[in-house]
C-alpha cells in the first residue's frame, strides 16, 4: 500500500522538468519499494553517499529537501 505523501512523490516525479530532482525522487521511490541503498545506487548512478544524502534530506524536509538549494552566487573579481 502507497502511503498519501509517496503518491505525490508519483506525481510530481510526471510533471517535474528538472532531471537532477527526477533522479532524486527516483532514490525515494527505490526506498520506499524497500531496495537498499546498493541496489538504489545502481539503478540511479548515484553514489551511496549521495543516495543516503537525499534520504536524509526528504525525512528531514519533505518534496522540497530534493530541489538544490540556493548557492552562494559568483566569486567577486581579484583585486
Amino acid at each position: 500500500q502507497v502511503t498519501p505523501q509517496p503518491r505525490i512523490a508519483l506525481i510530481f516525479a510526471r510533471t517535474e522538468t528538472n532531471g537532477k530532482v527526477v533522479r532524486r525522487l527516483q532514490v525515494i521511490l527505490g526506498a520506499l519499494d524497500g531496495k537498499t541503498a546498493d541496489q538504489i545506487s545502481e539503478l540511479v548512478s548515484l553514489s551511496d553517499r549521495a543516495v543516503h544524502t537525499w534520504l536524509s534530506r526528504y525525512n528531514q524536509y519533505g518534496l522540497d529537501g530534493l530541489k538544490d538549494k540556493s548557492g552562494r552566487g559568483r566569486k567577486g573579481p581579484l583585486n
